[in-house]
């Protein structure tokens, strides 16, 4: 399959979109909320890139700023919080985490606060070692967690066709649908067109990057399965036909000693505790520092709680595989809650190297944001 047909296709789902969520119950946690306040003024509140979905839910809060909630389908949902001149303060993605037990915990997928995005990649809940964390951090998690806006969705102004992906149109059906239809069948990488944009871009379509090699025990195997996570972004010809076409230059740029997780002026990738990184509980997580005119600056940590391979091991997280999705958050790209055979699926599988090998949706998404 071409450029010229993948544009095609990408093009017609977006002026396709004229549905919109609404009608499902908002989604509540453990975490409280400021009291609501008149409704007047919230529409100024929009979240990092712009509203995903059509219909929002928006109120007032007491210290004069505003929020708006856009949910998103099988039970995740975005919070945006603003200062009363609508200034960004905050943001949380909330997703259900399988959990060991068989529950699904609410946990943040990505925060925004600060003039930073993090998102939070999390384990497979067959995996005993992850399983063992997740039981110990489980209640601090859900309790961090920002509480769906209260109210019944309504068609925002604010909202910008052009923000209108696959993903999103999918994720505004399955919120408006819940209880009523059953969710369709996964489509093939090859087939799956869906992507969704973080809101942050390299602007000059390149950056460089290095590793902390002691704290992967300077193995060299690694540092390959590393760089063509990255590479994977750049290099995009595959089994589906996809055209080599990219604007996106990642470049190694050596060793350093320094620690992932801190403004630095350095893109560090490193392994080591994911609670110091700010994100417990999960698998490895991706930091991007941005200003005015987007990324300057992004961080990598993998979990130093769990065990890794570079050859997909059976009961080992392959570095690969976690590496390409992680790159994939690097360049701008979010996780996806229905798109399970995409690089960009929000489900991590122990053992397996599927997420190496970008799918139809992972190539639309790099070249909305690179064109």
């Amino acid at each position: 399959m071409g450029r010229d047909t993948l544009t095609r296709r990408a093009t017609l789902v977006a002026l396709g979109v004229a549905a919109a969520i609404g009608g499902a119950p908002a989604t509540t946690s453990l975490a409280d909320q400021a009291p609501a306040t008149a409704q007047a003024g919230t529409q100024r509140c929009l979240p990092l890139g712009g509203l995903l979905v059509a219909r929002t839910i928006r109120r007032g809060l007491r210290n004069g700023g505003n929020e708006v909630t856009e949910r998103l389908g099988h039970g995740a949902y975005r919070v945006t919080r603003c200062d009363r001149a609508g200034g960004l303060t905050s943001s949380m993605t909330v997703e259900p985490v399988p959990d060991p037990d068989g529950r699904r915990v609410l946990a943040p997928a990505a925060i925004v606060r600060g003039r930073r995005l993090m998102t939070l990649d999390y384990g497979d809940p067959r995996d005993p070692t992850w399983a063992k964390v997740w039981r110990r951090v489980r209640a601090r998690v859900a309790a961090s967690v920002i509480a769906a806006t209260r109210g019944s969705a309504r068609r925002d102004s604010r909202f910008n066709r052009r923000n209108a992906t696959g993903s999103s149109v999918r994720a505004a059906q399955a919120a408006a649908s819940v209880g009523r239809v059953a969710q369709a069948g996964a489509e093939s990488s090859c087939n799956d067109g869906g992507y969704l944009k973080s809101g942050q871009r390299w602007s000059d379509n390149r950056y460089g990057w290095q590793w902390n090699p002691s704290t992967f025990g300077s193995d060299s195997d690694t540092l390959r399965a590393l760089e063509l996570g990255a590479q994977a972004w750049d290099l995009t010809k595959d089994s589906c036909d996809f055209g080599d076409i990219t604007t996106i230059t990642p470049l190694f740029q050596g060793p350093n000693g320094l620690a992932a997780g801190t403004q630095d002026n350095v893109n560090t990738v490193d392994k080591g505790s994911v609670a110091a990184f700010g994100c417990e509980g999960a698998l490895a997580c991706t930091a991007v520092w941005y200003d005015a005119n987007g990324a300057v600056e992004a961080d990598i940590r993998f979990s130093d709680k769990v065990r890794w391979s570079d050859s997909g091991a059976a009961g080992a997280y392959d570095y690969r595989a976690i590496a390409t999705h992680e790159f994939g958050h690097f360049i701008g790209l979010s996780d996806l809650h229905d798109s399970p055979n995409l690089t960009m699926y929000y489900a991590t599988q122990v053992g397996s190297t599927n997420p190496r090998t970008l799918g139809r949706g992972d190539v639309l998404g790099l070249r909305q944001l690179y064109p």
